[in-house]
């Protein structure tokens, strides 16, 4: 397989994880020699996380962003903030060795503390809320019955799913706001998916969600090097997914994932093995997936400034869904 084909590929997904992972690591490294000498982090332990990933343990989505967090405060040259964030990242155990599921924000009360509300309301624009007990308990029955439905019908898909996500965190949004959100992701908390189980309710609309987000990850494991798009945040333009004018980056995104999303309805809606309502519901959901895929790109095609990376896995996505019509 090529590194930027569009199916999906769990060794490819592997590899995309121990990349990040590694990259934790140098960074980790990097800052820890560099701070040796700067009163306090030397009793930190930074060596602890840097260990657990050298031995093949895997950093944790909570691990990811406490590091981000220590390196905004350090190039900030705000070391109170810088430190505080380090004791928190070297409290932090490894990652579970199989996905969980928490409520947003996950560990508020642990040595992971807010670090999801931290990165993430911010990325949103809106501040998500815990799930409420009730959905709590009734998630993991829908997303057990979701994963059944892709390991019959995508198994490749499932498998590259659990090589990306490690944890899956549960929020509502703003009863009152005029957009609600159905999940998200973030690069600097690699390795989780925010899913909003108020929506989602039958296991064809799990596996699109489930889909839909992990292939914002999939994109988040490929910008190790460089990003998809060079131009800048302040350029704004049309989504296929949302009412409001994005940056191009966000435009990119969501035509490749609604690409993936057509690609894994289109092989639930054509599994004669499972229920015909569930076929229906699959194959409407590919016909919308293709319009909003056209959509989007006729504006990255038009406006975009793709990097090598960005358009080997465009032209691929586009190659697929000129195959699917």
């Amino acid at each position: 397989m090529n590194f930027y084909d569009f199916a999906p590929d769990a060794a490819r997904a592997q590899m995309l994880d121990k990349r990040m992972q590694k990259g934790l690591a140098d960074g980790l490294r990097h800052i820890h020699e560099r701070t040796a000498a700067t009163e306090g982090f030397e009793r930190l332990m930074l060596e602890r996380p840097i260990d657990l990933i050298s031995e093949g343990e895997a950093a944790s989505p909570a691990t990811f962003g406490w590091y981000y967090e220590m390196t905004e405060a350090l190039l900030s040259d705000d070391m109170d903030s810088a430190m505080a964030a380090a004791r928190r990242l070297a409290s932090i155990g490894p990652a579970a060795p199989a996905m969980v599921i928490n409520r947003y924000p996950a560990g508020a009360d642990g040595p992971e503390g807010d670090i999801y509300a931290r990165r993430l309301d911010d990325l949103a624009g809106e501040v998500f809320r815990p799930a409420p007990d009730d959905l709590m308990a009734t998630f993991p029955d829908r997303l057990a019955a979701g994963f059944d439905l892709l390991d019959r019908t995508v198994p490749e898909l499932a498998a590259e799913i659990r090589s990306l996500i490690r944890e899956i965190a549960l929020a509502v949004g703003n009863p009152d706001a005029a957009m609600q959100f159905d999940g998200g992701s973030c690069y600097q908390l690699w390795g989780l998916l925010v899913i909003n189980p108020q929506y989602h309710t039958s296991p064809v609309a799990i596996a699109e969600v489930l889909a839909h987000e992990s292939a914002h990850s999939l994109l988040f494991g490929f910008t190790f090097d460089e990003p998809l798009v060079r131009n800048p945040d302040s350029e704004l333009y049309p989504s296929p997914l949302r009412v409001d004018l994005r940056p191009m980056d966000g435009i990119y995104h969501a035509t490749f994932v609604s690409a993936r999303m057509c690609w894994a309805m289109q092989r639930v809606a054509a599994d004669t093995g499972i229920e015909g309502a569930a076929r229906a519901m699959a194959a409407e959901a590919a016909a919308s997936d293709t319009l909003n895929f056209a959509a989007g790109h006729s504006v990255v095609a038009e406006h975009g400034r793709l990097t090598e990376t960005g358009r080997a896995l465009m032209d691929r996505a586009e190659s697929y869904m000129r195959s699917a019509d």
